[in-house]
């Protein structure tokens, strides 16, 4: 039996949204480096030129800025990932434990039919008994 989270949906687009938001920092990072790195291949052509200067510009600040949100997304990343973790083994436990308390209660009560069948049986031999 398993049994749905009042904030399971809310949970899923978090999830998805901290995932697509550590890709796109990722990839951005990336994506900036790797720009910076082949600028200098043809410096007569204009669009590079202002390619460049924007590049240079973002490298100031963005790299940074990119590198904390790249950061922030991760470590939230592990965060989640260690929260959900642990609110798995809580229900799994949570689960054996509500488990095991209706094993026990259904022991219980067999043991107090049992001795339900015993007095009732002693009662009828002591009626036939006493006539």
């Amino acid at each position: 039996m398993t049994r749905t989270l009042p904030y399971g949906k809310t949970q899923k687009i978090f999830r998805t949204l901290l995932i697509l938001s550590t890709i796109l920092s990722l990839s951005l990072i990336f994506l900036t480096m790797n720009r910076m790195e082949g600028l200098g291949e043809s410096p007569s052509d204009p669009a590079a030129e202002v390619e460049k200067s924007f590049f240079e510009q973002l490298s100031a600040g963005g790299n940074l800025t990119l590198l904390a949100s790249c950061t922030t997304s991760i470590i939230s990343l592990v965060g989640f990932v260690s929260t959900l973790v642990l609110g798995w083994r809580k229900e799994t436990r949570d689960a054996k434990t509500s488990e095991l308390e209706r094993i026990k209660l259904e022991l219980d009560l067999e043991r107090q039919r049992i001795e339900l069948a015993k007095l009732k049986a002693e009662e009828e031999r002591k009626q036939k008994s006493e006539p």
